[in-house]
């Protein structure tokens, strides 16, 4: 196990060493034409860079090989000096994958809770909620049993929002129906 374990910080070691290696905060981008271009039988481009001083960012400093008639090629090329925070982009990409890996898992968490909803909500019969206080034969309002617990309470919850849920259904078919069928518009 700690063999498995040193080789896979010497490896993580590695791996961090060679990206820093390619990417640097500060380098000169010379975009220029393929040398051939200044022979008239070419037409691409290719891009130089280098880690050099802001001073440095030159032609001549940059392109390798430099073409017989760099005097004629170096013209053509464009070189910037360009500065950035690659600690920056680290941190953001590093962001952005915890933000991704954490609605993933929370996901994967309603995948599985969804099930359980459906279970616990089958047993469960539509029932049309009137009204909580009923009239009682000397005209007073009953209250519910002070013993209705939560699940009541849940059940008369869940209860309203499924009528809700069925009235507005069929006010979208009733909606289709007369904008497909009958091509009026409801007011």
């Amino acid at each position: 196990m700690n063999t498995e374990l040193l080789a896979f910080l010497v490896g993580l070691c590695y791996i961090t060493s060679v990206i820093n290696g390619q990417y640097t905060d500060n380098r000169c981008k010379c975009v220029c034409p393929s040398p051939t271009i200044v022979n008239g039988s070419e037409t691409h481009i290719k891009v130089y860079t280098k880690d050099v001083q802001p001073k440095l960012c030159t032609c001549e400093n940059i392109v390798t090989p430099l073409p017989e008639k760099y005097q004629e090629f170096c013209p053509r090329c464009e070189c910037k000096y360009e500065k950035r925070s690659t600690t920056t982009i680290k941190v953001v990409i590093v962001l952005i994958i915890i933000i991704v890996s954490i609605l993933f898992i929370y996901m994967l968490f309603l995948l599985c809770l969804d099930p359980l909803m459906a279970r616990a909500r089958s047993p469960m019969s539509y029932q049309e909620h009137r009204d909580l206080e009923e009239p009682t034969t000397n005209g007073a309002m009953a209250r519910p049993p002070a013993l209705a617990g939560a699940r009541d309470r849940t059940k008369i919850i869940l209860n309203k929002v499924k009528g809700e849920q069925e009235r507005w259904k069929d006010q979208v078919s009733e909606q289709r129906k007369n904008i497909y069928d009958r091509h009026t518009m409801l007011n």
